[in-house]
């Protein structure tokens, strides 16, 4: 990635990959560089015509850009509405954190867990109202109700992106992560670059304990990055 500062502020685009259908591997421009993107459902899912555990959504200008992979815990109820609920306001809240001035990884993981053990109690009353599908129905139906009152849980990994700027003359990377979804990130010389944590699938989030276990968060400036992988 060969960035540089942005004068011209452009509006905030914003994508969800649908957990109903496959994508296709697809490819979205970003200042001096791209995402690249493709969804597909297990097969389980596809032949029971059910939404995938897992999702991503990011968004992104010219300033900075972000993106949440969330994976659905299937011993939950509907993994795939924590990994949803999770991913769409863990993404806004990263995007409007002021994430330069808190300064460290740590400072980092702090925030974070403090608004994901907030987030709970609006996404326990999701959990609480979720409908269904009525094409689920028999032994299936039984087993996800019994698991309402256990919650919805998810694990995901995070990075927030500022370009260079005024204030930020070498950007800034961010990541952060609870449980085994994983991000590397690659130098200009190819090497992996070594983020430290663990990554741990009992970490997780759930929509009725909140953070379970250790989030980890990993900051360094963006310059001598060449490329983001998340999977």
């Amino acid at each position: 990635m060969d960035f540089s500062e942005h004068g011209d502020l452009t509006p905030i685009r914003t994508q969800r990959i649908p957990q109903n259908i496959e994508t296709p591997v697809s490819f979205v421009p970003v200042p001096n560089a791209y995402v690249r993107y493709a969804y597909s459902r297990s097969s389980d899912s596809m032949a029971s015509q059910i939404e995938g555990q897992d999702y991503l959504c990011f968004q992104h200008n010219d300033q900075k850009l972000d993106f949440v992979v969330c994976d659905g815990v299937g011993s939950s109820f509907c993994g795939n509405l924590a990994a949803r609920i999770l991913g769409d306001n863990l993404l806004e809240w990263l995007w409007l954190q002021d994430v330069p001035r808190m300064g460290s990884g740590s400072a980092l993981a702090e925030a974070t867990t403090a608004y994901l053990n907030k987030l709970q109690k609006q996404a326990q009353y999701e959990v609480l109202e979720y409908d269904i599908p009525d094409h689920i129905s028999g032994l299936i139906r039984q087993a996800l109700e019994s698991q309402r009152a256990y919650g919805s849980e998810a694990i995901f990994a995070a990075c927030r992106i500022d370009y260079p700027c005024a204030a930020i003359p070498e950007g800034l990377i961010a990541i952060l992560w609870m449980g085994d979804t994983r991000i590397r990130v690659f130098g200009d010389d190819g090497s992996e670059i070594d983020l430290g944590g663990e990554w741990i699938n009992g970490n997780r989030w759930s929509t009725v304990h909140g953070a379970r276990g250790q989030m980890y968060a990993w900051m360094s400036p963006l310059a001598g990055i060449s490329r983001v992988m998340a999977f």
